[in-house]
């Protein structure tokens, strides 16, 4: 039986799921504003999601050492995109460092720091793409039991 817990703050969620004894992956999280997300979930859509980024971070920071700036800001933008809606409550944490990062390296792009002695947006996208590895890697290390 699925239980739904009120709240946005990812410390206050948990403390009442453990308070309570719950199942992580019997929970479900009103957000308050319509969206009704599980607290965890552990499927291919998290693999997909983290790969597409890695992919998107990778492209943007090649292109701007190769000085597309324009191409550079759209694979930013399409980052941005595919990170904004998390497949879980929890996946929410990460995904924000991840726009946080992202958000950096586009607005130092559009203040000018656009050539490669300007350190600021390859640092930014470089942490979204080590960001989107460590979640890939804490998958492949953890994998989930079959059944």
């Amino acid at each position: 039986m699925r239980t739904t817990v009120k709240g946005t703050d990812v410390h206050d969620v948990c403390r009442e799921v453990v308070e309570r004894g719950l199942h992580p992956e019997q929970v479900d999280v009103d957000l308050g504003d319509g969206r009704l997300l599980p607290l965890v979930l552990d499927d291919p859509a998290h693999f997909t999601l983290y790969v597409r980024l890695y992919s998107r971070a990778l492209a943007a920071r090649n292109l701007f050492l190769s000085g597309n700036i324009r191409r550079t800001l759209w694979e930013i933008g399409a980052a941005l995109i595919a990170a904004d809606e998390p497949p879980c409550f929890l996946e929410g944490v990460y995904l924000a460092e991840i726009r946080f990062a992202l958000a950096n390296a586009e607005e130092a792009l559009r203040t000018g720091q656009t050539s490669a002695k300007h350190h600021g947006p390859y640092a930014s996208m470089t942490i979204a793409e080590n960001l989107c590895l460590m979640r890939l890697f804490r998958r492949q290390l953890h994998p989930t039991p079959p059944g």
